[in-house]
């Protein structure tokens, strides 16, 4: 048997600029745009061996150049992470002459071959535990400022004496035993969780202070933005380049109640709105599923106009969410990207390639499992919506546009609406007219009218049947 599944709207929603009711769209959101702050948050952590994490450090390295000399070229025009370009390859084909090729691998084999940065990595590769984001961006802090000054000196002439005194962050994490003692500390469990956050804090407090003092000197000795932007880059890239994993998402969200009264007090507009009810089709694994029509867009190689049935998604409202293995994710890379940039290096392989190359139809089952299992996770906090969601993705379609992220249900599977208890007369009206017109163009002879209520009973919001409202 068919389930039912409720989508809360305003009338604005309904009849203002979008039109939601006479257009049968559902508008599918980014996920920084819906209500909880946590929302998709992915627990990713970086563990690999020598050949992954120099490659990491020359793709840091190619996005750093590439961005210093957008920052160079824009002169005083503020620059954000966007304009960090974390598909950059590192092919010949990839750059645009050869000339530039050639003088980047020049410096990038300057920047890497350094003593201080190959033992950095070497370090880095070695460690038993896993290296999560606040630790990756300690030591991208670490080695920015030499990197800038290989840059600078490759392309202005720089100053030696300045580029070695930058190697100073490193120096002090190498000199200063970090990995020994952070390796040190797993040999006891309990000792590992209570101290290991605490240096490894200090650390970050001593990296911030370091670039909250660059950044005054800057400023007090009136140098130019262009430098001040560079300081920033490293927390823009340990942003930017989660983007290689998996593809940007939507959602369109729906319940599997409509009977408590916050939900219709924020999602209906204190009570002012409506509750769509839609009927699902069976899938044949048991699913819920809805078919939608894509806008018709003839700039795209693919027919959008069709329709295709998406799947209702249960949020599962856990305390925490699921790790991701970032250098066995890189979803988003073209094959012969993902091999030269990351799993390769002088024709020696990564062991994080492994599970890609010798068996790809699990790697990606384990892919899109992992994919999904996050963006469908909550807090229990939340649990009080027994939400469900349609998912929209962009790994196949430029989904920027909010145009193209509005598709349209067929009128069939609009089982009925709920009028809110605080709904006007002249907006159940307005509703009422919308849906005989839609009735009369789709020659439906039936559809379902119903009034919430608050029921003392219960104590919730129930809704009763308007019988009466009949369409001849």
């Amino acid at each position: 048997m068919s389930k039912k599944f409720y989508r809360f709207r305003s009338i604005d929603n309904l009849f203002g600029e979008y039109k939601e009711l006479e257009r049968q769209s559902i508008f599918f959101a980014a996920p920084d745009s819906l209500n909880d702050p946590m929302e998709g948050f992915r627990d990713i952590y970086w563990k690999g061996d020598y050949i992954i994490w120099r490659n990491l450090f020359r793709h840091y390295f190619r996005c750093l150049e590439d961005y210093f000399i957008k920052v160079v070229l824009y002169s005083e025009t503020i620059l954000t992470g966007n304009d960090i370009n974390v598909f950059l390859g590192m092919q010949d084909d990839d750059f645009q002459t050869t000339k530039h090729a050639e003088s980047f691998k020049k410096i990038s084999e300057t920047f890497l071959n350094n003593e201080y940065i190959d033992t950095l990595i070497q370090k880095i590769a070695s460690r038993s535990t896993v290296i999560r984001k606040s630790e990756l961006l300690l030591y991208i802090n670490t080695i920015n400022s030499y990197a800038v000054g290989v840059l600078e000196s490759h392309f202005n002439g720089g100053d030696s004496s300045k580029i070695e005194a930058s190697l100073k962050g490193i120096q002090h994490i190498l000199d200063g035993k970090f990995f020994e003692n952070f390796e040190a500390m797993i040999d006891s469990e309990e000792s590992f969780k209570l101290s290991s956050p605490k240096m490894l804090q200090g650390y970050m407090f001593l990296s911030e202070q370091q670039a909250l003092m660059h950044k005054y000197n800057l400023l007090k000795n009136n140098l130019s933005i262009r430098s001040y932007m560079l300081l920033d880059f490293p927390k823009l890239y340990v942003e930017q380049i989660q983007k290689l994993m998996y593809p940007d998402w939507y959602t369109a969200c729906f319940m599997t109640e409509c009977a408590n009264s916050s939900i219709w007090a924020h999602y209906a507009k204190n009570h002012t709105g409506v509750c769509l009810v839609y009927e699902a089709q069976d899938g044949q694994d048991g699913s819920s599923l809805l078919s939608l029509r894509w806008k018709e867009n003839p700039d795209q190689r693919v027919n959008y106009a069709e329709r295709s049935s998406f799947q209702f998604r249960p949020i599962d409202y856990v305390d925490g969410a699921g790790e991701i293995d970032f250098f066995r994710s890189l979803g988003r890379l073209p094959y012969p990207g993902l091999l030269s940039t990351w799993y390769f290096s002088n024709d020696e392989e990564s062991i994080c390639a492994n599970a890609i190359l010798n068996d790809e139809d699990a790697w990606r089952d384990t892919y899109w499992a992992s994919f999904y299992r996050d963006i469908v996770k909550k807090t229990k906090d939340w649990a009080y919506e027994n939400e469900h969601r349609l998912i929209l993705t962009s790994m196949f379609r430029d989904l920027s546009s909010p145009e193209d992220r509005t598709l349209t249900y067929e009128f069939q599977d609009l089982h009925g609406l709920i009028f809110g208890i605080n709904t006007s007369t002249e907006d159940k009206i307005k509703v009422v007219k919308c849906i005989e017109k839609k009735c009369i163009e789709h020659s439906r002879k039936e559809f379902e009218f119903y009034q919430a209520y608050y029921c003392h009973d219960s104590k919730s919001i129930l809704h009763y049947p308007l019988s009466l409202i009949k369409f001849t």
